[in-house]
């Protein structure tokens, strides 16, 4: 499960920087995989003998995996499958490399602050989520609520959107 979380984490500061050079597509990319560490890790604290799949190579896809978990990404990871983890040349995909006013190619893609502030709030909300799953998983393999550790994640997810509305109202 550690190494799920370091991977999550890695995918997550890959689609933070990305966001930031005004690149959100391709942090779609990463934000699929970033999503299928948090379903896997729901997957396995449901049924820790799951671990023993994850350690063989032999889980199920991760669409298998998501209904298992009554997962509730569907939709997105439908979108980032058509249009950001596969090259794709739907419309899409592709808008925010042509400027139509001027007929086009951007070779730089503009900044666009909405988009960003959006795509970090969704990002916030998987890391925290993943926090928290991680925190679960740990109750699971202790047997036991880590009250302390569940406390601490509450506290930041609070704090953390707190700052980033915050941010938002200015």
């Amino acid at each position: 499960q550690r190494i799920l979380l370091i991977k999550a984490r890695n995918l997550g500061f890959g689609c933070y920087s990305l966001s930031l050079d005004a690149l959100a597509q391709e942090a779609g990319a990463l934000f699929r995989p970033a999503l299928e560490c948090l379903e896997l890790l729901t997957y396995i604290r449901l049924d820790p003998n799951r671990v023993d799949e994850a350690l063989e190579d032999r889980l199920p896809t991760a669409g298998i995996i998501a209904q298992r978990i009554e997962g509730k990404f569907k939709g997105l990871r439908d979108h980032l499958n058509a249009h950001a983890s596969h090259l794709s040349m739907a419309p899409e995909a592709m808008a925010h490399l042509v400027d139509f006013r001027v007929g086009r190619l951007r070779l730089v893609q503009p900044y666009n602050e909405e988009v960003l502030r959006g795509n970090l709030r969704t990002l916030l909300a998987v890391l925290i989520w993943l926090a928290i799953e991680a925190v679960n998983c740990v109750s699971v393999g202790e047997n036991n609520v880590d009250d302390i550790l569940a406390n601490r994640v509450e506290d930041i997810k609070r704090r953390a959107f707190v700052l980033f509305d915050q941010q938002r109202a200015q």
